[in-house]
């Protein structure tokens, strides 16, 4: 039996503005994690930002407010990158939104317009993108990664944690291996007998040891925070 390790153990493990990469064959398997990593990593004076590929900004929101552990949505920004017929921008709520999965230039500038807005209040900002896997399936891999590599670099001036999930069950191999280089750091998500388990990469201890992670709130939005 692998020991226990929980989330706040997890997001400890690494330090405190690093970008992780966090893969699992499908949603199901990922689960909740890359959430409760995010609601655990923001403090009371710091923010978060969400670039959201498969769930509208308003149900992003709604599930927030369902986290017990994210103290309030007005710490947070969503850039929605759901497909829609154009870009549009709601800075009242701290929204802003794109054409599509790959409106990339669409979304660099809602990232940037949600940093500016939350740094305002917080001097350390957050990232969740809900899945790296969704414009891999529509554009070109090295555009992808490109824009990933932007998308860290402006998450890395506001000194946060940033997070990146995939979902290996689509993304190949080879694309995997390249996200894997340019984040240096990362989580491994598998499910055994009932019970999902994680293993982490680029801490300063190598191991290859898997830990149970306790289940927590996992039902609860997994079909788009993945």
């Amino acid at each position: 039996m692998s020991r226990v390790k929980t989330v706040d153990e997890i997001r400890a493990a690494f330090p405190e503005d690093a970008s992780i990469l966090i893969t699992g064959a499908c949603p199901e398997t990922i689960g909740s994690l890359p959430r409760e990593l995010l609601s655990s990593a923001v403090g009371d004076d710091q923010g978060a930002v969400v670039i959201t590929t498969k769930d509208a900004a308003e149900h992003v929101h709604r599930q927030f407010e369902r986290a017990s552990e994210f103290a309030s949505t007005s710490k947070l920004a969503v850039v929605d990158a759901t497909p829609k017929d154009r870009r549009h921008a709601e800075p009242d709520e701290n929204v802003w939104k794109t054409s599509s999965p790959v409106d990339f230039g669409g979304a660099m500038l809602g990232l940037r317009r949600g940093y500016e807005s939350l740094a305002l209040e917080h001097d350390t900002i957050h990232l969740l993108f809900d899945s790296l896997t969704t414009p891999l399936l529509s554009a070109d891999s090295m555009t992808v990664l490109r824009y990933a590599h932007q998308v860290m670099l402006e998450g890395g001036s506001r000194s946060g944690l940033q997070l990146f999930p995939v979902c290996t069950n689509v993304t190949g191999e080879r694309d995997v291996s390249k996200l894997k280089h340019l984040s240096e750091r990362m989580i491994e998500v598998r499910k055994r007998g009932g019970e999902r388990q994680v293993r982490l990469h680029g801490l300063r201890e190598a191991s290859d040891e898997w830990f149970t992670l306790p289940e927590h709130d996992t039902n609860a939005g997994v079909a788009g925070l993945v």
